[in-house]
């Protein structure tokens, strides 16, 4: 989980977010940026160049369809803020 943690770091770190957002608008933000072509899923290749591992992909993709929705970018996203992750 360690590992799921420091990639979605990066991402977070790597979206520029002004003191007014809130962190909800900030995953938003990762997720869009992770959505390379924009059709509102992020697949397994938009991840992998995007820097996050294969492994990490498919604990995100609950529901293993091989695309990652915002639902699921959410919720890991609340798992996290509310420190059930690691």
């Amino acid at each position: 989980m360690k590992s799921l943690i420091a990639a979605l770091s990066v991402f977070a770190l790597s979206a520029t977010v002004s003191a007014g957002e809130t962190k909800e608008n900030a995953h938003d933000m990762v997720f869009k940026a992770l959505d390379k072509d924009q059709n509102g899923t992020v697949e397994m290749q938009e991840a992998t160049d995007k820097g996050l591992t294969e492994e990490v992909f498919k604990k995100l993709d609950v529901d293993s369809d091989g695309k990652l929705t915002a639902e699921e970018f959410a919720k890991l996203a609340k798992e996290d803020a509310n420190g059930l992750l690691g």
